[in-house]
């Protein structure tokens, strides 16, 4: 699979994963193989403007927890949830283990790669809307045809990750 796409946009903000902090995850070899030759965004802040509080773990943090009987990768987290990779399905979802929000587990994308491709795709909306460059509604309805194009489970109802996100106002 080629991630060029990913790696022209994040440019030296991708840090890889040492194999070693994998070791023992039931993850697939294509997700593995992202999280470790590709990585994953060290400043996502600066490319999403603080709009959304999304931070990466590296080495000794990726660490696995149960959560309702399924093992998951935790790589890092929204500020009251952490964003985990399933080591059922590698899917990505936002959990709050200690269950404190009302809804402690949603779906965010199907893969990894599929959320940092819509976290750029998110990016360049913000980027558009602060400079003004056209009509709010329009871009929101370009974003949501993008995100369904890399992964139209992403906004498949309203209680997913990025059908939240998107009704929020920015």
């Amino acid at each position: 699979m080629n991630f060029d796409y990913i790696t022209f946009f994040w440019k030296t903000s991708l840090r890889p994963i040492p194999l070693s902090a994998l070791e023992g995850l039931k993850l697939s070899k294509d997700t593995k193989y992202f999280l470790s030759a590709i990585g994953l965004p060290e400043q996502v802040s600066q490319f999403l403007h603080h709009a959304l509080e999304v931070n990466f773990y590296f080495d000794e943090k990726i660490v696995k927890r149960t959560y309702n009987g399924i093992d998951y990768c935790i790589i890092g987290d929204d500020i009251g949830t952490n964003f985990c990779i399933s080591c059922n399905d590698d899917s990505v979802y936002s959990i709050d283990f200690n269950n404190e929000i009302p809804d402690p587990f949603c779906f965010v994308n199907s893969s990894i790669w599929q959320f940092i491709y819509c976290l750029q795709i998110f990016s360049d909306f913000q980027k558009l809307a602060k400079e003004g460059t056209g009509d709010e509604k329009e871009l929101v309805k370009s974003m949501i045809l993008k995100f369904k194009e890399v992964d139209f489970k992403c906004l498949v109802n309203e209680s997913t990750w990025w059908s939240v996100i998107i009704n929020q106002p920015y």
